[in-house]
């Protein structure tokens, strides 16, 4: 089984029509991976693209300049890392439908560790046509032109005598980000958008700067832009999860008190570049039991008692000591139920079957049945042999 597993993947991503130029808008998808190895490890992500598409039109977030579709992250025990993909084509890059997807292998072993994401499918549309010869302005051109010119002094007019913006509060610098996004939402309500930069030397998550600045004019349907330190390692906020789209004031005031977690993250939705919450998937979230963590226990036949009994504890899981007649009476683990390897929960207990040494003595003890418990050392039932 794989170390590693993407557990949220798109399927497909939108591409803008191209420009008079050819160049098509950038696209980007984000995936979780996670993972699933019983330690901490390092992950090597690549894109692999698919149908005719180049290695050089995608970039993943934080990936270095010379290699942009490959990147390394340090994943703790159980961690899950949002991985964002850029898609760039080039200008007057190939119409037609094209794809890519996701390969995450471990470090220790990356030709034979290692997942394949599902294929992420985008199609290119063809640039447009060349404009038409210029032909000769007709008369009623210049009747449009002065009908124009009203309409726009009639605008001017209107913005003139309308109501000044609203300005941006202070003291937004330096909040954690989440905290000064409740801010605006509060004092002026706007909503905001978050822009990750790994400059500045203040604590990660925190505002360094704003755009408008603080004190200048916000209009109604504008949005207040938060540049946000982002940490030099995994981010657990959903500000990390969606850089640059909109968070309108009732996503914010719905998301600041689970403290922007990214748990919550499925209960998202971007359209038109607004996050949108749902409410039921939420709680949905918030009231699901946490997740068992999953360890993989090693074959231990062969191993003295104290040997299993010690690499079980380290696993956090239990054992159940039973003694058996059969085979040889050398003190050592003939078999385990299940028997190893395998993966188990944390906390499950393990049947372990062994016999003992040969005992010389009239006050030996005879071990039948030990049950240790993941941490604890209690249960032991001892029995005296008949005389």
């Amino acid at each position: 089984m794989p170390s590693f597993q993407i557990t949220e993947a798109p399927s497909r991503l939108e591409m803008g029509a191209p420009d008079a130029s050819g160049v098509t808008p950038p696209a980007k998808a984000t995936f979780l991976v996670r993972n699933m190895a019983p330690s901490a490890q390092v992950g090597r992500i690549t894109v692999e693209p698919l149908d005719g598409a180049r290695p050089e039109w995608f970039e993943i977030a934080g990936a270095p300049a010379t290699s942009p579709g490959k990147i390394e992250r340090d994943f703790v025990y159980g961690g899950n890392q949002s991985i964002e993909v850029t898609v760039r084509p080039p200008p007057n890059a190939p119409a037609g439908n094209h794809g890519f997807r996701l390969r995450v292998a471990a470090e220790s072993d990356p030709d034979a560790d290692f997942v394949q994401g599902p294929a992420v499918a985008f199609t290119l549309a063809a640039p447009p046509a060349a404009p038409a010869p210029k032909k000769k302005i007709p008369w009623w051109i210049f009747a449009a032109a002065a009908a124009m010119v009203v309409l726009l002094a009639g605008v001017g007019a209107f913005m003139f005598m309308r109501a000044p913006a609203t300005p941006v509060p202070e003291g937004l610098v330096g909040q954690r980000a989440e905290n000064a996004a409740s801010a605006v939402v509060e004092a002026i309500d706007r909503g905001v958008t978050f822009a990750l930069s790994r400059e500045g030397t203040g604590e990660p998550l925190t505002v360094i700067s704003t755009r408008p600045a603080a004190g200048s004019g916000v209009d109604e349907d504008e949005f207040v832009a938060l540049t946000v330190r982002i940490p030099d390692g995994p981010c657990d906020s959903l500000i990390c999860r969606f850089p640059d789209a909109r968070f309108p004031s009732a996503t914010v005031k719905a998301l600041a008190p689970l403290g922007f977690d990214v748990k919550y993250a499925p209960a998202l939705t971007v359209a038109q570049g607004e996050v949108r919450v749902d409410a039921a998937r939420i709680e949905e979230i918030r009231n699901a039991a946490p997740p068992v963590p999953v360890v993989r226990m090693p074959r231990l036949a062969g191993l003295t008692v104290d040997q299993a009994r010690q690499q079980l504890a380290d696993l956090g899981l239990g054992m159940n000591l039973t003694s058996v007649t059969d085979g040889p009476e050398d003190g050592r683990v003939h078999r385990t139920a299940p028997e190893g390897p395998t993966e188990l929960p944390a906390g499950s207990i393990v049947q372990v079957f062994y016999r003992s040494e040969p005992c010389i003595g009239r006050r030996c003890l005879f071990l039948q049945d030990m049950v240790v418990a993941p941490k604890f050392m209690d249960g032991v039932i001892m029995q005296r042999l008949p005389q």
